[in-house]
């Protein structure tokens, strides 16, 4: 049928569209329509502007006064616009200015013609006014209704109390206001708007009665924070005021008219059984304590509720929650679970709880509910299961509930403590998106402990003691690299956090990666000449913990060593040795592997020993300043090659050897003794050797 429906509209629509287009009985066009609207003044004004057709119409609204309508088919059209500002008032155009306030008879568009279409609204009349307490002062921030026919506008005073609705259509309407604290809401006034001038409409509020009271539970005379009350007009049981009671269960209202009420409480915390109920703990207005309250007066007005007990109704499983001084907890969430099937309630305003739950093995666990941990100022209660000794913060240490045809158990019992809580963001690596965190807490000796419960908004919260807590967490459907609290990336590196009960602690936000990532790059160091050693390092990663690190060096592929020092052999002589850390976690499949290139230097050939040498040098003065030397270099070969002659360290020649011997005469000597002596420089076969000094007197 639904579709059927919208298969219609789509056809309607589709028809006016049509009728826009190409009306019937008249050729299709491409004529124009311009709009030029003003106000009363002549300014340009925000508008809607229509063409009819037919019976049908459409529409396109401007903000400037100025609309152009292109490709309307030909045909014959009536045109109006309507103002939000002239409080919706349409207007005709007639083919004058001023327009017409019904609609006139069609205009015929045809050819492609331009129609432009000016029109300025007339002046309406205006309603206006000040709303004021009975004492004279202004209302600020009040609303002003304006009704007509069922469809409601309103405005908002200022801070004189004055308000204003502009331009208002002709017609009779009626008026209001909404209440301020403890004055009265205006009654209905039904007012006339004239086609023109000015209407002023104040309102005067009285001051209302007030009541007030403290909710408190009968049982025990506690106070109960939290709670709504609201008032009721009997007998139309109509809504006056609500209020919400604070911690010591004090409420008040004000602002209401004289007449007889009932009040009517909710509480968020009052269990399955008493969510809400009337005054004098009543289950209908029908049966409510009523009181009569004169306009202006105060009245006091005290509800002791009563919680029914709810195993005194049929069920299975039943008990009460305490905190560890014996104050019963209202608002904890009791879960029953047989591995398939949980069943929930919620505790009242006593501590206890039922439920009734088919045959089987079950365990229950409580937990403060989010309702209790949004109201409460403190640490949510830890979370525990129900156990018959010790305390059971896991399944595997509840004590499982057996529940057989009409069997009952009650007196099933928990005492709750505070938690210890964190509250850290734990976003994605360059993301201020939230990730669903699983927080996993260590003892200080590194043991592993069940993953932490966690607040209505994911927070995790602990037993007092001393932990390091290990984050893990997924973004986008996919798992992210787990990480100390601290962005540590090992459990040495990470921050030790010891709580007591009841501590809340802003801690800092922690980041967690997509994959692993060296955050110190491996390196190689040391000599890659054949004969030396290479030694790499295998860098630091953003996750220590649980990450095995491998290194392998390879040389084309061939495996050459898994070790962390490498020694080249001649085979790697030119070669590129690669030196590669694998590092993997494979808890989490992320695997990053990082390569350094070492160039194996060639190794020069080293050069073949050579032969000694010897070298003897003879001189003899010739005069005139000149000195023959004789020189010879013997060997295990024949020696070839040069020898040079020095007189102390100064060369005055060179000789070539001719079959192991040469002969030199030097010139201008100076006079005197002096001393020479001859090395030979040696060959490819001889090293070099140097001679004897001999001494000669130069004449």
């Amino acid at each position: 049928m639904a579709r059927t429906l919208r298969l219609i509209f789509a056809l309607v629509v589709a028809l006016i569209g049509g009728l826009l287009i190409a009306p019937p009985a008249h050729a299709a066009g491409t004529n124009t329509v311009i709009y030029h609207v003003t106000d009363p003044d002549g300014a340009p004004i925000a508008f809607t502007g229509s063409i009819h057709v037919g019976g049908n119409s459409s529409g396109n609204s401007s903000t400037t006064g100025e609309l152009t309508w292109n490709n309307v088919a030909d045909g014959d059209y009536t045109f109006s616009v309507r103002s939000d500002s002239m409080d919706g008032y349409q207007l005709w155009y007639d083919g004058t200015a001023s327009g017409s306030p019904t609609q006139p008879a069609p205009t015929q568009l045809a050819g492609g013609q331009t129609l432009t279409i000016t029109l300025q609204f007339p002046r309406l009349a205006t309603l206006s006014g000040t709303v004021t307490t009975s004492d004279g002062d202004p209302l600020p921030n009040l609303a002003v209704l304006v009704n007509r026919g069922g469809m409601v506008k309103n405005a908002t005073t200022d801070a004189d109390g004055h308000y204003n609705f502009g331009y208002m259509r002709a017609g009779n309407i009626t008026m209001s206001t909404g209440s301020s604290g403890a004055w009265v809401a205006a009654a209905a006034t039904p007012v006339t708007v004239p086609t023109s001038n000015t209407i002023t409409q104040d309102f005067v509020l009285s001051r209302g009665a007030s009541i007030d009271g403290t909710v408190t539970n009968a049982a025990n005379a506690a106070p109960l924070g939290g709670v709504t009350v609201a008032a009721y007009t009997l007998p139309t049981v109509s809504y006056v005021n609500s209020t919400t009671t604070d911690a010591s269960g004090h409420f008040h209202l004000d602002g209401l008219p004289g007449a007889t009420y009932a009040l009517r409480f909710e509480d968020p915390l009052g269990g399955s059984l008493r969510s809400y109920w009337w005054s004098g703990s009543a289950w209908s207005s029908d049966t409510a304590t009523t009181k009569t309250v004169a306009a202006a007066s105060d009245v006091t007005w005290n509800e002791a509720a009563t919680f029914p007990n709810p195993a005194d109704y049929p069920h299975s499983l039943a008990g009460t929650v305490t905190s560890t001084t014996g104050t019963p907890l209202a608002g904890v969430s009791m879960t029953a679970d047989d591995g398939v099937t949980q069943v929930p309630t919620i505790t009242d305003r006593n501590g206890r709880w039922a439920l009734s739950t088919g045959d089987g093995s079950w365990t229950i666990r409580a937990e403060a509910s989010v309702t209790l941990q949004s109201l409460d100022n403190e640490t949510p209660w830890y979370p525990q299961y129900y156990a018959t000794s010790g305390v059971a913060d896991t399944p595997e240490l509840a004590t499982a509930v057996q529940v057989s045809g009409a069997s009952v158990t009650d007196g099933l019992d928990l005492t709750l403590s505070r938690s210890a809580r964190l509250t850290a963001a734990v976003n994605p690596s360059g993301s201020s998106d939230a990730v669903n965190a699983v927080w996993t807490p260590y003892t200080t000796g590194g043991a592993a402990l069940p993953s932490t419960p966690a607040d209505y908004q994911g927070n995790p919260l602990l037993r007092p003691g001393s932990y390091k807590l290990l984050v893990a967490g997924e973004y986008n459907g996919n798992a992210l690299l787990p990480r100390w609290y601290g962005n540590a990336a090992s459990f040495d590196a990470a921050p030790t956090l010891t709580l007591a009960a009841g501590d809340d602690v802003a801690g800092s936000t922690v980041s967690l990666h997509s994959d692993l990532a060296a955050v110190s790059a491996p390196t190689v160091t040391g000599t890659s000449a054949v004969g030396g050693t290479v030694t790499g390092t295998t860098g630091s990663w953003n996750l220590e913990t649980g990450t095995t690190v491998t290194t392998t060096w390879t040389r084309g592929g061939t495996v050459l060593s898994s070790a962390s020092s490498y020694q080249p052999t001649p085979a790697d002589a030119g070669a590129t040795v690669e030196y590669a850390v694998n590092a993997t976690n494979s808890g989490f499949g992320h695997t990053f592997t990082k390569t350094v290139t070492v160039q194996v230097p060639v190794p020069v050939p080293a050069s073949p020993a050579k032969l000694a040498s010897k070298t003897t040098l003879k001189a003899k003065a010739l005069g005139k300043k000149k000195v023959r030397l004789t020189l010879s270099v013997s060997a295990a070969v024949r020696a070839s090659g040069t020898v040079t002659i020095r007189r102390g360290s100064v060369i005055v020649g060179t000789a070539k050897l001719v079959k192991g011997k040469a002969t030199i005469t030097v010139k201008r000597q100076p006079k005197g003794k002096k001393s020479y002596q001859a090395t030979f420089n040696g060959s490819s076969q001889l090293a070099t050797s140097t001679s004897k000094t001999v001494k000669v007197k130069v004449r």
